[in-house]
């Protein structure tokens, strides 16, 4: 990669999915009813000389009946997504995975005939170790929340490696613990000339997540999340950071306060 792409990022759709909404707005009075969309971001960067991507999406191992539970649609399919801007899977370098669950680790890995490989053949992934232990180790209740194939083939072939709290990825791209929903849940700040990043994953998945009020079904502990969404919310305001949101369907970008 040229320099000249340097600091260049873009925010990348595989597609969208459907669940309940109340699930979605745990500690609302009166919890929606129905189904609401979400969509499924990730985030394509250039930097330090790098292609850079975070989270993978919920990727293409599905069969149909599986799809059909969450409603998904794909109608661009993160290689698709890549291609827009003119990048092959075997360019990314380095992945992030923010946690491990199905809808952001899934595309990580492809079936190919009877196996699963790696997606981006030529990328070292990064997760943290908290992580990928809950993973392979699920509570009773995370059973679904995570499926093997999306990291087992990353660990065999030696090229999934563990973070630990704060862990500079490139100059200027840090992940640091931030639990709640999942125990090695992730955060990604990225520091570039004029602006930083905050790659929130499901800390703050949507606006309406943005506070102190509303979790999902979904989230391991609802007081860690808030302790953490907290500093990292006060964090963004403070710095006017761009906040990056994971299952936003429209204005994935946002600045608090």
């Amino acid at each position: 990669m040229g320099l000249s792409r340097d600091g260049e990022y873009h925010i990348l759709a595989d597609g969208w999915m459907k669940i309940d909404k109340s699930d979605y707005a745990v500690g609302l009075a009166n919890a929606p009813k129905g189904r609401m969309l979400l969509g499924l971001n990730q985030l394509l960067l250039f930097k330090a000389g790098k292609h850079i991507l975070i989270d993978t999406g919920l990727g293409d191992k599905w069969n149909r009946d599986e799809l059909e539970l969450l409603d998904y649609q794909y109608p661009r399919g993160l290689n698709a997504e890549l291609a827009k801007h003119n990048v092959d899977p075997g360019e990314i370098d380095i992945v992030i995975f923010t946690h491990l669950h199905y809808d952001h680790s899934g595309g990580g890995t492809v079936r190919a005939d009877n196996s699963v490989a790696p997606a981006f053949p030529n990328a070292v992934y990064y997760v943290n170790g908290k992580e990928l232990q809950a993973a392979l180790h699920p509570a009773p209740d995370r059973l679904l929340d995570y499926r093997r194939e999306d990291f087992v083939p990353l660990m065999e072939r030696g090229v999934l490696i563990e973070t630990s709290g704060d862990f500079e990825i490139v100059p200027g791209v840090t992940v640091h613990h931030a639990p709640g929903h999942s125990p090695g849940h992730q955060v990604v700040k990225i520091g570039l000339e004029n602006e930083t990043l905050l790659f929130a994953g499901d800390l703050i998945s949507t606006f309406s997540h943005a506070n102190l009020n509303v979790t999902m079904i979904y989230d391991d502990d609802r007081e860690t999340i808030f302790h953490h969404r907290k500093l990292w919310i006060v964090a963004a305001i403070e710095g006017h950071w761009k906040v990056i949101l994971c299952h936003a369907i429209r204005n994935p970008i946002v600045i608090l306060g």
